[in-house]
């Protein structure tokens, strides 16, 4: 049969018309297994962790009709569509050479049923006994089970998870919710509770006085709660129903969503009123607290449809959300329960003064009368700017245990989004959560799959900024995903007025410079390595607030750094920061493909090496925090043996998939190794080129680094075929060169396919394929968030050398033509929203 090429266009199932692909040149001999690579391949962020094989495909005929309403397969009829489940039949046996125009192949992916092994937890409707592995949740209530810890506090950069983390614990835990923040949906309660602390101003005595009436309030508090939970109970018990944690919990932390009184702060008023007015002590008042609460506890335990989960001994939780709004001083100044030691008092210490503690410290020490067994509850203070000296604090003062810290210590394991394939999962959580299908397409319409590696590039990180840029897609009239991340993206990190304020990055920035708070209140984020604590800064947000901090308050600083980067005494100043720019870039271009069909081979080659035909997977990526290592770390030979004879591990410990050689000897910037499926391992060795002009002896050169002989010089013992375990032996040599066109590079590209003959006389000699990246093909095969980076980068240089009197005017010969790619792309992406 004669082979003919086909153009298909295809549909993924519950897509409008509007949204379809079209495939062009594919060989009519091709079968349906073929045809599902080809389709995976065109939309590598559409099927983010799913395999060609596991797509379902149909051939459809759809009439011409509205472009812009969603089809599903499901309601085709059946005379217009085939499954075709055959993975060896040949297109030619379905399709004419010119299909007519209402014909489409149909896609459908697998429905996900694992979650990935990490990530932020699932709404609240999925149930949290089959949850695997365990969320943030689940870890901080497996801390203080069993342990006669009254504490656990919860510390973390705003927007880490803190909140929802507490409240998904009390959907698996019966306890009390209080909120420092007047803009909480839950009751007011702990606000009043303040208020009356501040207007009695007995702190201002400064003596154990004014710590006991807190205590006295911090009691009536939790007799509010254990007042309401019993009714809710008594209730509940009188119809026939049952009322578990989550129910408490809703009730507790919506409250004024529900459009009722706020039953809380009634009831805590009217306690309060009557404790004043009785002149109640404390003695009196933690003996009738502590009754209430063990009955209470006890009832807890006697509950038949309690899960394992929910009876663990049983701790019942004091929750205090925004906890840092009660470190200020406004609430007045308390003298620590921290009894002196003699030398202190000898030396005449000033210790009330000394001593001093915030609201935050006496209310933690009134909850722990509740109950004279420690097994009994658990406090847990929650916000953004507690630190370690609030333990030590709390440590240095009655009834919190000595040596608690060494023993439990403080919670700080919010991990935050750390993949794209974590979005994906949280995605499909809250689709799944939608009543029906007419509401799923709206949300696919809202917020499209291809938004989760734009959603990552910009807002990893912490959890909520990418909530909100997804509630953001959800709530807005038009659809347009792009403008609600740019616009999460300006209220975290923007210097402009309508931005900057409470709750922006850059703002708190210039509040730490007035007062100086950790880091961790607003920038950066809490890890955990070992038994080491460490803050770091990693998240673009936070990077990016700080650039426009300094570019607001300190533009010479800003300038400075600039011309720091952007035009360093070399050229090499420029390709350091590419080269750690460029690792996720690279994972785009080759994790995961067949090289023949992307951007690398060009349309109109005549011919290339066969293995670029085999799939390929960069050897040790498995969505590592840190992508390269140097050669500061590992030498070249140990990190290839490491990827090519040892499964990417070195000493039991996984190696990074990218390696940075030394500088000298002239040779390549980066090296991977891939596995291609049916050859072998090939070793990858890149040079990357900042330039807006490559001659044909500047390419040659640059070619000649990712060359074999230059390759050699950088391994000390082993030679470069020990590493090349395909036959023929094969490794690539790439040259990345923006916004330059590599001159000549048609002599340098492809190696040819060569005859068996050729092969065997070749040996064990390594060849080198050579491949280009350049103006030509570079915007096909990187992301766009890289592209614009590049832009960014070169255009500090354009700058700098214009305000140095005109230097480099090499490097503005070619702006037209790098901004006619530029706009393309965007014109590209204007249509696909549009649609």
């Amino acid at each position: 049969m004669t082979d003919y090429l086909l153009t298909l266009f295809c549909l993924i199932d519950g897509e409008p018309m509007s949204r379809a692909f079209k495939l062009r040149d594919i060989p009519s001999s091709d079968d349906i297994d073929d045809l599902k690579d080809r389709i995976r391949d065109k939309n590598p962020h559409t099927f983010i962790g799913v395999d060609a094989k596991n797509l379902t495909l149909w051939r459809v005929v759809i009439p011409a009709g509205n472009l812009h309403s969603a089809i599903t397969v499901d309601a085709l009829d059946g005379d217009n569509k085939t499954e075709l489940d055959n993975p060896r039949k040949r297109l030619n046996e379905l399709f004419p050479e010119s299909p007519d125009d209402n014909t489409y192949i149909f896609v459908r992916r697998p429905p996900r049923v694992q979650a990935p092994e990490s990530h932020p937890g699932p709404p609240l409707s999925e149930s949290v006994e089959t949850q695997r592995p365990p969320s943030t949740a689940d870890r901080a209530l497996e801390k203080i089970r069993e342990r006669a810890i009254p504490l656990l506090p919860l510390f973390g950069v705003p927007g880490c998870g803190k909140t929802r983390t507490t409240i998904e614990m009390l959907t698996k835990n019966w306890g009390f919710y209080f909120n420092g923040s007047n803009t909480d949906w839950g009751s007011r309660d702990l606000l009043s509770f303040l208020d009356l602390v501040r207007q009695e101003k007995r702190y201002q005595l400064r003596d154990s006085e004014s710590n006991i009436h807190v205590h006295i309030l911090a009691l009536a508090l939790v007799l509010t709660r254990v007042k309401i939970l019993n009714l809710c109970l008594d209730i509940a018990e009188s119809e026939g129903t049952t009322f578990t944690c989550k129910h408490w919990m809703l009730l507790q932390v919506a409250f004024r969503s529900m459009g009722v009184e706020d039953l809380f702060t009634l009831l805590f008023t009217l306690f309060a009123e009557e404790i004043h007015r009785h002149s109640v002590g404390i003695t009196t008042m933690s003996a009738f607290a502590q009754e209430r609460f063990s009955s209470l506890r006890q009832r807890l335990l006697n509950l038949t449809f309690n899960t394992p989960t929910e009876r663990f001994g049983y701790k019942i939780l004091l929750v205090i959300d925004e906890a840092q709004n009660l470190s200020e001083e406004e609430f007045g100044i308390f003298p620590s329960q921290r009894t002196p030691l003699e030398p202190e008092r000898q030396a005449g210490a000033d210790l009330p003064n000394v001593y001093k503690r915030p609201i935050l410290f006496p209310l933690v020490h009134g909850l722990n009368r509740i109950s004279a067994d420690e097994n009994h509850f658990c406090v847990v203070p929650c916000g953004t700017g507690l630190s370690i000296f609030d333990m030590e604090w709390l440590e240095d003062s009655a009834p919190v245990p000595k040596g608690y810290r060494k023993r439990l210590g403080p919670f700080t394991d919010f991990q935050g989004w750390e993949s794209p394939e974590q979005i994906q999962h949280y995605r499909d959580l809250v689709r799944r959560s939608l009543h029906n299908d007419e509401a799923r397409i709206i949300f696919d319409t809202h917020v499209p799959e291809e938004s989760i590696p734009e959603l990552f590039a910009r807002l990893r990180g912490r959890f909520r900024p990418i909530v909100s840029a997804i509630e953001r897609m959800v709530s807005n009239g038009e659809i347009d995903w792009g403008l609600a991340i740019m616009k999460t993206e300006d209220a975290l990190s923007s210097t402009e007025s309508q931005y900057y304020g409470k709750g922006n990055i850059a703002f708190d920035i210039s509040r730490m410079v007035r007062r100086a708070p950790l880091v961790e209140a607003s920038v950066g984020r809490i890890f955990n390595f070992g038994e080491h604590t460490v803050t770091v800064l990693d998240e673009p947000l936070a990077l990016r607030a700080a650039v426009n901090y300094f570019r607001r308050y300190d533009p010479e600083f800003h300038s400075a750094i600039c011309s720091l980067f952007g035009s360093g005494p070399n050229a090499s100043v420029h390709g350091h920061q590419w080269e750690m720019a460029v690792l996720p870039s690279l994972v785009h271009v080759f994790h995961d493909k067949i090289l023949s069909n992307t951007g690398l081979v060009p349309k109109e080659a005549k011919s290339y090496d066969p293995i670029l035909d085999c799939k390929a997977e960069i050897a040790g990526y498995v969505n590592h925090l840190a992508l390269g290592i140097d050669f500061k770390a590992l030498s070249l030979d140990e990190f290839l043996d490491a990827h090519v004879h040892h499964g990417s591990r070195k000493d039991g410990k996984r190696v990074p998939p990218f390696y940075h050689p030394a500088e000298t000897p002239s040779g390549p910037d980066v090296a991977f190794v891939l596995h291609l499926v049916k050859h072998g391992y090939c070793p990858v060795f890149v040079q990357l080129k900042m330039r807006h002009k490559m001659t044909m002896p500047e390419t040659l050169i640059a070619f000649s680094t990712v060359k074999a002989d230059a390759v050699q010089g950088h391994l000390q013992e082993a030679m470069l075929q020990r590493y090349c375990t395909g036959y023929p032996k094969r490794f690539l040599g790439v040259v990345i060169a923006y916004p330059a066109e590599l001159a000549g590079v048609e002599g340098t590209f492809p190696e040819v396919r060569r005859s068996e003959r050729i092969w065997s006389a070749q040996g064990d000699t390594p060849q080198c394929i050579s491949l280009r990246i350049d103006k030509n093909n570079i915007h096909d095969l990187f992301p766009k968030n890289h592209m614009q980076a590049l832009d960014k980068l070169k255009g500090i240089k354009r700058e700098l050398d214009r305000t140095d009197g005109g230097q480099g005017s090499d490097d503005q010969m070619e702006e037209p033509t790098t901004k006619h790619h530029r706009c393309e792309d965007e014109d590209e992406d204007s249509r696909m929203n549009s649609d």
